[in-house]
């Protein structure tokens, strides 16, 4: 049983994007929202749709420089897809997932590769990806993908964020499970086999046959909105999980 409060950190898996519950803020039907139910704990969710990795770490690692001495949490963290990126560009001194859509941002084709995109998602996806139209987001996106993106660096820059939060939440003594969207987060190239074992797999929640989330909950049939399991999936999960850490922590 989990003794101490719940943070979550990840995308919109995590976030909640299309539950019922998402709008305007993090839905407390995810799968980390449902274990914070079911273990009665106080619950707080860091994650945003779209995140990259190397953004869930910057996100662990900010909320860890300013988190009370006696705030007693545990972290939780679901990382993302491995070929998306985080920059802090200079025209506006913000930090910026870029991900393929910003490479290309025309909404009408990417509505076509989903077949629930629903008119909500398609709306918001739009205004979103408008705004970045010849902006240097765009540029470095396009070029990025073309020219420097392979699976290959997308894993190895990924394992890296993921050792990097590993180490310094045990350097905090920070209690935390690692989960993942996708299992192509892993690529065993032989510059990344190094950098996986040292991955600590006793801290890692894995779903059957090394599933990310999204993948387990297509193999089970589980309802989808345009991109994303719905809350069965979320449930189901939870339900796995929650025997994981009785039996671990």
């Amino acid at each position: 049983m989990v003794p101490i409060n719940i943070v979550s950190f990840g995308d919109s898996f995590t976030f909640g994007n299309e539950l019922p519950d998402d709008n305007p803020g993090p839905s407390a039907k995810t799968w980390a929202g449902k274990l914070a139910y079911k273990f009665d704990r106080y619950y707080e969710c860091r994650a945003e749709g779209g995140n990259s990795n190397s953004a869930i770490g910057r996100s662990v690692i900010d909320w860890l420089a300013h988190k009370r001495e006696d705030q007693e949490c545990m972290a939780m963290i679901m990382w993302s897809f491995p070929g998306r990126y985080e920059y802090l560009f200079n025209h506006d001194k913000q930090w910026h997932n870029v991900t393929p859509w910003e490479a290309d941002p025309d909404i009408d084709v990417l509505k076509k590769q989903y077949k629930n995109f629903s008119e909500e998602t398609y709306k918001e996806n739009k205004e979103k990806l408008e705004k970045i139209k010849g902006t240097p987001i765009q540029f470095h996106a396009k070029s990025h993908f073309e020219h420097i993106d392979s699976h290959e660096y997308a894993s190895y820059m990924s394992m890296k964020d993921i050792l990097l939060v590993q180490n310094t939440l045990k350097a905090y003594d920070v209690p935390y499970m690692f989960c993942f969207a996708h299992n192509s987060i892993f690529n065993l190239e032989p510059s990344n086999t190094l950098l996986y074992s040292l991955l600590d797999q006793s801290k890692w929640f894995q779903f059957e046959d090394n599933l990310g989330f999204m993948q387990w909950a297509e193999k089970e049939n589980y309802e989808f909105g345009s991109t994303h399991p719905l809350e069965d999936a979320h449930e189901g999960a939870a339900n796995l999980m929650e025997q994981w850490i009785d039996d671990n922590y």
